[in-house]
């Protein structure tokens, strides 16, 4: 049986950084999220939550398709960031310890400030479990699971690669 250190390695900061963002924009572009990166800007800009869920429902969306919409683009750089550092350790669909590296991932990054995770899980409570705690970490991880399987999709991921090849090549964001 296949084993692996759960104290694993880091991406260089700049790797992890630019497959984060990358996994944004991806996803952003693919919801038609607003996002879009200045020539020489360190970063890609994105549509806030009130600004798109406002855009869907002008353009008819029923209520919570923006919002589950934008959980996902805010989970999608996390994703893309996990999803390459299981590359980074050669861990691949048929490793028996990809499912408890994954769940031991998630529970760092969710003891410790992040905003896009943060930000999602409170989406999560407050529009789909009426503030209950339990509820939200079952729901939260329904769609933290979306979120990593959107990116089995290899057209997705090309484009992932290839966004932070050049966010890397270009200076990652900070």
């Amino acid at each position: 049986m296949e084993t692996i250190a759960l104290n694993y390695a880091p991406l260089a900061p700049d790797e992890s950084r630019a497959y984060r963002e990358a996994g944004h924009a991806v996803m952003a572009r693919e919801l038609a999220l607003p996002c879009h990166r200045a020539d020489g800007a360190p970063r890609h800009q994105f549509a806030t939550f009130r600004d798109y869920c406002r855009e869907a429902t002008q353009r008819g969306e029923p209520p919570l398709a923006p919002i589950r919409s934008y959980i996902r683009f805010l989970m999608a750089g996390p994703a893309a960031e996990l999803l390459r550092l299981e590359l980074h350790h050669g861990l691949d669909r048929r490793s028996a310890g990809r499912t408890r590296f994954r769940r031991h991932w998630l529970q760092r990054r969710q003891a410790r400030p992040d905003a896009a995770i943060d930000w999602a899980f409170s989406i999560v409570m407050g529009w789909f479990c009426h503030g209950r705690q339990r509820i939200a970490a079952e729901r939260f991880e329904e769609f933290w699971n979306a979120a990593v399987e959107a990116y089995q999709y290899p057209t997705l991921w090309r484009a992932v690669e290839q966004t932070a090849a050049e966010l890397v090549r270009h200076g990652a964001p900070s």
